[in-house]
């Protein structure tokens, strides 16, 4: 097997938890829709992300625009990472981005493993392992690839189902992240899906073995565009 090169920590930040104002999502949200952090019968969810500088908002970034598509029973479709999800007529899931893509749910119907490998001997992706708490909120994310992993925690204040802050580590052949990042809430829809959150990240940058000590301070913003059934 070969080295396989994570996504970059701030593009992951995007999508995995993307929650809602909201305490109790209603009874007739999706299975999926819910673990994804998410209220009411989604179609698709559109995220755009604008660095502040100064306390100006510059261009959008191009490959931080990412999205999450759902079925009209509410089953994930395509995921962040690109990973694509196919169901036969019983709702069972029969094929991802390849014919090596498998995909696991808990006795809920929450998923919580995707193995994204392209080939048969698990040359090019990665595995996603998701945890959730009593809340159905996700608190944990683990990515692996062939020597590369990210590790996610989120936390939450009170029942609130959207979460307050993140942390991230990351290990790609000694190359050390470590991100922590705070939300802070802006808009909401109709729906009590939130549409606009600013982030304060605080990250810093390790090379095993040589001397270097990165540490960044920076602000951006997060726009989602949710279209409904």
């Amino acid at each position: 097997m070969k080295s396989v090169k994570i996504i970059p920590i701030v593009a992951l930040s995007v999508l995995f938890v993307c929650c809602a104002n909201s305490s109790t999502p209603p009874p007739d949200t999706p299975i999926d829709v819910k673990s994804f952090g998410l209220v009411g019968n989604v179609k698709k969810v559109t995220v755009t992300v604008s660095e502040l500088v100064d306390g100006k908002e510059v261009d959008p970034w191009e490959d931080a625009t990412q999205s999450l598509e759902f079925d009209e029973n509410g089953r994930i479709l395509k995921d962040r990472f690109d990973n694509l999800y196919e169901y036969d007529e019983k709702g069972n899931f029969i094929k991802g981005v390849s014919e090596y893509s498998k995909m696991q749910r808990d006795a809920k119907g929450r998923i919580i493993t995707y193995e994204n490998w392209k080939d048969d001997e698990d040359d090019e992706g990665f595995t996603i392992n998701i945890g959730y708490d009593e809340m159905d909120r996700i608190v944990k994310v683990e990515i692996g690839a062939w020597e590369a992993t990210v590790d996610q925690v989120y936390t939450f204040s009170d029942d609130h189902i959207y979460p307050d802050h993140a942390n991230w580590e990351s290990d790609d052949e000694g190359d050390f992240y470590s991100t922590d990042m705070t939300y802070t809430y802006k808009k909401f829809d109709s729906h009590g899906n939130w549409t606009e959150r600013e982030i304060h990240t605080l990250s810093k940058h390790t090379v095993e073995g040589e001397d270097i000590n990165d540490s960044r301070e920076e602000k951006s913003i997060e726009r989602r565009e949710i279209i409904y059934y």
